[in-house]
């Protein structure tokens, strides 16, 4: 569960009340659902942890931050190039689940409560400039209504002052651990299973390999009795002199003697590579089938098998099926400086598969008009998507469409639900209900400030 309010008002109170007045010195994103401040107070610095994990959701003094991943997240470089000055006042909003952070003009609003959990950098009209799990878009408004939950009660009511913060983040991160380790356990049971259908399906490849023998050893006898063989017949029994038996070997009435030997021979050759082939596989998966359950295997299957959520790239079951019959999606995706999805059509099929497959309703549609080119898609830009979004999307669908610096074009835009594709209209056709217009001149410069995901 995440931190109450009751909590928050006493973390506010006590440990972090002398953070009022800090100055921002940096900002660092981690992961997708942490940002911390490094905030400087006089004689110390000091880390201001916001957590905006469903369910775990909080804020807290941390001691060491933990190093920030390879490919920085959009909203790190938001907040990086909005936040300036100091940390004006901190409180919760309506003594709610919402704690506000004030630099200047600016707010940091960090909704600690429930399914709204999120972290958002609003401007002095309280309008979305960027969020972190992307619950608001930008340049919608915030509004929130606080209420007084009933019955709450202060899990850390036994401890200090003093010691709260410390009993929060150790509480929380107690808390990780212990669903780290039942995620990871999770991965492993699964991976196992899915492992024992794959040892399964291996071992009767592998049988293939024994009936490659079985198959030359037809043919070696087959070769050994040539003299018995006649045209049209459709088996001829030879004598096995290493077992003392007769055996009867099936033809092909309608190949000739040495046409049925060659083709014994090559049915022996086929299954005999795919036989060795899924033994040696057979072999390596019971061998890690082994080190899993010895727990060898254990850490690195459960680091693997960890997945991001939803807002991060995680697919649907129909986009998992299309992603592995081609190894890729049917797009580009690019992330704006407030952290935004826009993405591109890899060409005439895919654009279809983007418009129709990938794409909600009241997304933002774009197309240059009168020229082929990529269909372009501004991911959840809210009820009135800022002119600067649509001009930035505008130029991404020029420079696919193969302009240069400098060119001129109109590029149309609509919802997504306003396009449509009659049956019969080629790849990459489509009709519009209704458009708007915008007139553009290319400037690939501009388009710096995307970051490819």
């Amino acid at each position: 569960m995440s931190l109450r309010a009751l909590e928050a008002e006493r973390l506010l109170d006590g440990p972090l009340r002398r953070l009022e007045g800090a100055a921002l010195q940096g900002v660092r994103q981690p992961s997708w659902d942490r940002v911390l401040l490094n905030l400087r107070i006089p004689g110390e610095t000091v880390l201001l942890d916001l957590v905006a994990t469903p369910t775990m959701a909080r804020f807290h003094r941390s001691e060491k931050a933990p190093p920030n991943p390879a490919k920085p997240f959009a909203f790190q470089g938001l907040l990086r190039a909005r936040l300036r000055g100091t940390l004006d006042g901190l409180r919760l909003l309506g003594g709610d689940r919402v704690l506000e952070l004030k630099f200047g003009e600016l707010r940091l609003m960090l909704v600690f409560a429930g399914s709204r959990t999120d972290l958002l950098l609003l401007d002095s009209r309280d309008e979305v400039l960027g969020s972190l799990r992307q619950s608001l878009a930008v340049g919608d408004r915030f509004e929130w209504s606080p209420r007084s939950a009933a019955n709450v009660v202060d899990r850390f009511v036994e401890i200090p002052d003093e010691a709260l913060n410390e009993a929060v983040r150790s509480f929380y991160e107690e808390r990780e651990r212990v669903l780290a380790r039942s995620r990871a356990d999770a991965v492993l049971r699964s991976y196992r299973k899915r492992l024992l259908r794959r040892i399964e399906k291996q071992r009767q490849e592998s049988a293939r390999g024994e009936q490659a023998t079985s198959l030359r050893a037809r043919a070696d006898l087959l070769k050994g009795s040539f003299h018995l063989l006649q045209r049209g017949a459709d088996q001829v029994e030879v004598h096995d002199w290493s077992s003392g038996k007769d055996v009867i070997i099936d033809l092909d009435p309608s190949l000739s003697p040495a046409d049925n030997l060659e083709r014994l021979y090559r049915r022996a050759a086929k299954a005999q590579r795919p036989g060795e082939q899924a033994a040696a596989r057979l072999a390596k998966s019971e061998r890690l089938l082994k080190e899993l359950d010895s727990g060898q295997a254990a850490p690195a299957l459960a680091t693997s098998g960890q997945t991001l959520p939803s807002h991060q790239g995680k697919l649907t079951r129909g986009q998992k099926r299309r992603t592995q019959k081609t190894g890729r999606l049917p797009y580009l995706s690019y992330r704006t400086p407030s952290g935004l999805e826009i993405r591109v059509g890899r060409g005439a099929s895919q654009n279809d598969e983007l418009t129709f497959k990938h794409t909600r309703g009241n997304d933002v549609w774009l197309h240059v008009r009168g020229r082929p080119g990529a269909h372009v898609v501004v991911c959840r830009p809210g009820k009135a998507p800022q002119p600067a979004l649509l001009l930035l999307a505008a130029q991404l669908a020029m420079k696919h469409s193969g302009l240069k610096d400098g060119a001129r074009a109109e590029v149309s835009w609509t919802r997504a639900k306003e396009v449509r594709k009659p049956k019969g209209l080629a790849p990459g056709k489509v009709l519009l209900r209704s458009e708007k217009v915008l007139f553009v001149e290319l400037d690939s410069a501009s388009l710096e400030q995307l970051q490819r995901c």
